[in-house]
């Protein structure tokens, strides 16, 4: 077991609903880092392992759960100069990205390297029920008829575009919504409606196309579907989800996430 770096909780009610617009539910968050040097392949790679102990709040009685709960990463990887940049998602390997959209980028030009990707990867997700065949893993071993939950949704947000995250006191539902792969708009950011692809079918993962052979939606060349209008390189940020899962009081959840440094695709053209 590796000791945490660090560790956070949520008590204190008045900044809970200052910055979220939400109450203290009692969690406990506790965060470890770790990368390996002169190992192949992982030389780009950081580590972040979370545990979320479910303490409680005064409050709080032997029955009390957090029901529907979900997990997500979000971050603003500025790739070089962050004006020019695009992203997306590979759904089959929970994995989402940014990249950027000229070559040489003049930070990296300048630097004498080439442009990179930036991305986040989900290894390990929740740890939640499953059938007899499943292997799950909890704690860095293996667990019988367990399964840890994959990459659930994924947003890939244009700061300053329509999709503006909403300022304090109004966060809780535009984040309800994104982590369950809805569309953060309407009233009081409440939507049942989900994101849809450019050929209208549903989906909770936007940008999942594949930018080398550019196939489905491809951020820089297909539109927000319904809105009209396309969206251009810019500053990005993402945020990868998985859930839903519950934790009564007492429980301990872990999630690790790889950030990951690679060579970037050819600008999307």
């Amino acid at each position: 077991r590796m000791n945490p770096e660090s560790s956070s909780d949520d008590l204190d009610e008045a900044r809970c609903k200052f910055f979220a617009g939400g109450p203290s539910i009692g969690l406990e968050v506790q965060l470890t880092l770790w990368a390996y040097k002169g190992t192949p392949n992982l030389d780009e790679v950081i580590f972040k392992r979370y545990r979320l102990i479910y303490k409680g709040t005064s409050a709080a009685t032997p029955g009390s759960a957090i029901d529907s709960m979900f997990i997500t990463q979000w971050t603003d990887p500025d790739v070089g100069i962050a004006s020019n940049d695009l992203g997306g998602c590979d759904s089959t390997l929970s994995l989402g990205y940014v990249f950027n959209s000229t070559e040489p980028d003049p930070v990296y030009r300048n630097l004498g390297g080439a442009n990179p990707a930036l991305g986040y990867a989900l290894l390990q997700g929740p740890l939640v029920a499953g059938n007899q065949n499943d292997r799950g893993i909890f704690e860095f071993e293996l667990q019988q008829s367990k399964k840890n939950l994959a990459m659930t949704s994924f947003l890939l947000n244009p700061t300053g575009d329509a999709l503006g995250e909403p300022s304090y006191n109004a966060r809780s539902y535009w984040y309800w919504n994104v982590a369950r792969g809805m569309r953060p708009f309407g009233n009081d950011n409440i939507s049942a409606a989900p994101w849809r692809d450019p050929s209208q079918q549903p989906t909770r993962f936007m940008y999942a196309g594949d930018p080398i052979s550019k196939t489905g939606w491809i951020d820089g060349l297909n539109k927000f579907w319904g809105d009209g209008y396309s969206v251009v390189p810019g500053e990005r940020r993402i945020m990868l989800s998985t859930g839903p899962f519950t934790m009564t009081l007492g429980d301990t959840q872990e999630v690790v996430l790889a950030m990951i440094a690679s060579a970037a695709p050819t600008a999307v053209e």
